[in-house]
């Protein structure tokens, strides 16, 4: 008898032990199976993001543009009603001196003795730094904002701009990262 319940018991454990097995291996292989999906998709949100056309540049570009011509729209509304100085809007609506920051071909960059060359950035989110990754204040008077909306016209990721008042060939490089995050990792 001692050897049918020995037997017996040696069945139930084997059967326990294989029904045991089975659970854990399904549920860490849908465990590794959940992880694989999980890694897939952050790869696919990551591609989407870093797989810009100039198309999609340019129309960012353009997007952040007429914004910000919204905004000093907006700002010079303000100026007038609270009856503040409006010389900065007469000197930029003065279509002589908007006619003297303007787009130029890269191979008419540093072809006037005189003119000083300078590379600027142009970050995804808006800034413009000079060569130190100092932001520009003046972005109007250096290449003016209607510049921003030029790229792809010659190349798709830099543009070149001639300020005769200041006697300065800007070439301006298009940065994908933002100037915040750019910093944030020198």
């Amino acid at each position: 008898m001692n050897k049918k319940i020995i037997f017996a018991f040696s069945i139930g454990a084997a059967i326990g032990s294989l029904v045991t097995w089975g659970m854990i291996k399904n549920k860490y292989e849908q465990m590794a199976q959940e992880k694989i999906a999980e890694a897939q998709a952050a790869l696919d949100r990551k591609q989407k993001k870093t797989t810009k056309t100039p198309e999609d540049v340019r129309a960012e570009i353009e997007t952040r543009v007429e914004a910000h011509e919204e905004a000093v729209e907006e700002y010079e509304e303000l100026i007038e009603e609270c009856g503040y100085s409006t010389y900065s809007r007469a000197v930029n609506s003065d279509p002589a001196k908007q006619k003297l920051i303007y787009i130029i071909p890269p191979w008419e960059y540093g072809e006037i003795d005189g003119y000083d060359g300078v590379e600027l950035t142009y970050w995804s989110d808006g800034v413009v730094t000079d060569d130190l990754d100092e932001p520009v204040e003046d972005i109007e008077g250096t290449i003016g904002y209607e510049s921003l909306k030029h790229f792809g016209e010659y190349e798709d990721d830099s543009i070149c701009v001639r300020n005769d008042i200041r006697k300065v060939d800007y070439q301006v490089l298009y940065d994908e990262r933002a100037y915040s995050m750019a910093i944030l990792e020198a």
